[in-house]
C-alpha cells in the first residue's frame, strides 16, 4: 500500500465506526468535553471511576471530564480509583458494595483502559441484579435476569484510555479470579455491558508505554483476525474480511511509527481506529474470537492479555490451516506487504491446506519477533500448571463460545446437544498436542482434526 493511501484508509475506518455506532460514540481530538452532555442525558447523579492513567500523563483526562460534568450541571457523587490489571473479581465486589452503600448513582462514568472499563460493566450488573458473579458468566445471562425482573442496568459512559481491547464498544466483560489465575467472560448485548455511550480521544494514548502499545495493537488485530478466521461460510464473512484487512494495514504500518515517535498523533489515531475495528469485528452477529483468546485467559499470571494472544496466534493458525485457506492467503499477502514471510518470497502461494497454514504461521512469528513477542509460549513462563488450567477452562460451558466460534469446532454434538464426555476427550486429544507445539515452537507436533 502506498504511503499516500493510509489517510484514506483511516477515513474509511472512521466511517465504518460512524455507521456502526452512530451518535453513541464520540471519537477524535477534543471529544472529552462531550462526556458531560452525554451523562446528563441519563441522569443528574454521576459517579466517576477513573484509573491511574486518567490521573496522570500528558493530557489532563480526569480534570477535563470532571470539568465537562460540572458544566453540564450534574452532581458528581464521587471520584473513585479504577481497577487493577485483569479486572479482579475481588475488587469488583468492593466496587459493588460502594455503589450500594454510598453512591446509588443515576449514571456511571468510567475512565480507563480495558481492565477498568470491563470491571465497571460487571460491577454495574452485580449492583443491579444482586447475584453471585458466577451466574453471569457465559452468553446472555445478564439479559435473561434483567428480563425476569423487568429491570435495566445503570447507564454507563465509557471513556477509553488505550488502543487495545475496545471495551468501550463491546458486549464483553473479562474478569479474573485471582485465586486460580483464571479469566472468565460475561458476554451480553444488554445496555450497560455494552456502554450506553463511548468516548475516545486518541491523544490520550501518547502516554502508552511501548509494550502496551505493541500488546494493545496485537490484541486489536487478533479480534479482527480470529473473527475473520472463523467466519468461513457464515453470514458476515465479507464484512469480517473488510474489517480485518483495514485493521491489519493500519496496525502494521502505524505501530512502527508510534514506537519510533510515541507522540505522533496520526499514528496514535490510526492505532485507535484499528483497535476499534477489532471491537466492531467481535460484535458481528454469530462471530467472535476463538482459541488464542481462550488460552490467554489461563495465562494472566505470566503475560498481558495481548502478548499471550499474540504468542498463540501462529499455532492456532497452523492448527486451523486446512479449514481457512482463503483467510490464510489474505493474511499471508498482508504479511508479505510489510516484509514478513521473507524466507519464502512469493513461493508461499504454492502451498495449500495444512502446509499453507504453517507457512503463513511462520510469517506471523516473524511479525511477533519484530515486535518483541517470543516465538513460543515457554518463553513467557508457560508451565504444566498453565496447560492444566487451559484444559480445565476448555471444558467450562461458560467459555464454550470460543469453540463454537472457531473454524474447527471440537465440540461433539448428538441430536443438537453437546456430548460432554466425548467433547472433553476430543478437546484434550487435540489441545494437548497444540499446547506442546506452542511450547516448543514445533508446528509438526500439531494434530490436525481428520488429517493426522
Amino acid at each position: 500500500m502506498r504511503e499516500r493511501e493510509y489517510p484514506t484508509l483511516m477515513g474509511n475506518a472512521a466511517e465504518m465506526l460512524r455507521r456502526w455506532k452512530g451518535p453513541a460514540y464520540d471519537f477524535g481530538q477534543g471529544v472529552l468535553d462531550r462526556v458531560g452532555p452525554a451523562a446528563a442525558r441519563y441522569g443528574k447523579k454521576v459517579l466517576v471511576v477513573a484509573s491511574g492513567s486518567a490521573r496522570q500523563g500528558q493530557y489532563p483526562v480526569l480534570g477535563t471530564v470532571l470539568g465537562s460534568l460540572h458544566r453540564s450541571q450534574v452532581q458528581v457523587l464521587g471520584d473513585i480509583v479504577g481497577f487493577s490489571p485483569n479486572s479482579p473479581i475481588s475488587e469488583i465486589g468492593v466496587f459493588v458494595k460502594e455503589l450500594s452503600d454510598y453512591y446509588t448513582p443515576d449514571v456511571v462514568v468510567g475512565i480507563g483502559a480495558g481492565s477498568t472499563l470491563d470491571a465497571i460493566k460487571a460491577g454495574i450488573a452485580l449492583y443491579v441484579l444482586d447475584v453471585p458473579i458466577q451466574e453471569l458468566f457465559g452468553v446472555g445471562k445478564v439479559s435473561a435476569k434483567l428480563a425476569e425482573r423487568k429491570s435495566s442496568l445503570t447507564p454507563y459512559i465509557a471513556v477509553q484510555m488505550a488502543s487495545s481491547s475496545s471495551a468501550h464498544l463491546t458486549k464483553y466483560s473479562n474478569v479474573t479470579d485471582r485465586n486460580t489465575s483464571q479469566k472468565f467472560l460475561i458476554i451480553d448485548t444488554a445496555s450497560g455491558i455494552v456502554p450506553h455511550h463511548a468516548v475516545f480521544d486518541p491523544r490520550v494514548t501518547v502516554s502508552m508505554p511501548d509494550q502496551l502499545t505493541v500488546d494493545g495493537t496485537l490484541d486489536g488485530v487478533a479480534h479482527s483476525w480470529e473473527v475473520f478466521m472463523g467466519a468461513e461460510k457464515k453470514e458476515g464473512y465479507f464484512q469480517a474480511k473488510d474489517l480485518f484487512s483495514t485493521n491489519a494495514h493500519l496496525a502494521f504500518h502505524y505501530a512502527r511509527i508510534a514506537r519510533t515517535d510515541p507522540t505522533d498523533l496520526e499514528a496514535r489515531t490510526a492505532l485507535a481506529l484499528a483497535t476499534d475495528l477489532g471491537g466492531y469485528s467481535i460484535m458481528l452477529p454469530g462471530l467472535g474470537t476463538s482459541f488464542p483468546h481462550l488460552f490467554s485467559f489461563s495465562m494472566v499470571d505470566i503475560a498481558s492479555h495481548g502478548r499471550a494472544v499474540a504468542a498463540w496466534q501462529p499455532y492456532a493458525l497452523a492448527f486451523f490451516g486446512p479449514a481457512i485457506e482463503e483467510q490464510a492467503r489474505e493474511l499471508g499477502d498482508i504479511l508479505q506487504e510489510y516484509g514478513f514471510l521473507s524466507s519464502l518470497g512469493r513461493g508461499y502461494g504454492q502451498f495449500h491446506g495444512k502446509d499453507l497454514g504453517v507457512a503463513v504461521a511462520e510469517g506471523l512469528r516473524e511479525l511477533n519477533s519484530s515486535l518483541g513477542v517470543p516465538p513460543n509460549i515457554a518463553d513467557l513462563g508457560f508451565t504444566d500448571a498453565h496447560a492444566d488450567r487451559i484444559l480445565a477452562a476448555a471444558s467450562n460451558p461458560a467459555l464454550r463460545s470460543k469453540f463454537q466460534q472457531a473454524p474447527i469446532n471440537l465440540l461433539v454434538t448428538e441430536d443438537g446437544k453437546v456430548n460432554e464426555k466425548a467433547s472433553r476427550e476430543n478437546i484434550e486429544a487435540h489441545l494437548r498436542p497444540l499446547i506442546e507445539a506452542a511450547r516448543t515452537g514445533d508446528f509438526s507436533k500439531i494434530k490436525h482434526p481428520g488429517l493426522n
